[in-house]
């Protein structure tokens, strides 16, 4: 599991085998470095060829390195991530599902509809109205829930 840089919650990528990320220091220290660079930021853009040269290897190279690590191509394992974090705000916020796309980095509304429907079996609408954690205090300003401190 991974944390997101301004989430508090954990990100749970599942690797080749049914294996998690938490396998973190059997990992090429080179796909960690790629893997904390996408938590840093979700929404940046970011190319194979970028995420190679972060790291000093060929795209070729890279992509071979990285799909061996994790089970997933790059570009994949990226989108996942992705996916996983709009999931977690469908459950915990009343943010709009615009709005939710656009947090986590895509462009287009009807691409994280797409590709939520395809990973999950259920439309972003959907998934929350079976999941959305209940009386959940809503900040009126954003859509944003309201962290509340336990007592």
């Amino acid at each position: 599991m991974l944390y997101l840089v301004n989430q508090p919650r954990l990100i749970d990528v599942t690797l080749r085998g049914g294996s998690q990320v938490n396998e973190w220091c059997d990992m090429d220290p080179r796909v960690r470095n790629v893997i904390s660079l996408i938590n840093q930021d979700i929404t940046r853009e970011l190319s194979v060829t970028e995420m190679a040269r972060f790291v000093n290897l060929s795209p070729t190279q890279f992509r071979r390195m990285f799909k061996a690590e994790t089970g997933l191509p790059p570009a994949q394992y990226f989108k996942r991530v992705k996916l996983q974090a709009a999931k977690e705000l469908l459950e915990h916020s009343y943010l709009r599902v615009k709005e939710i796309a656009y947090r986590v980095g895509f462009r287009d509304e009807s691409h994280f509809v797409r590709d939520f429907k395809r990973a999950y079996g259920l439309t972003p609408a959907q998934h929350r109205m079976l999941n959305l954690e209940p009386d959940l205090p809503l900040n009126a300003k954003d859509g944003s829930i309201v962290k509340t401190a336990n007592k």
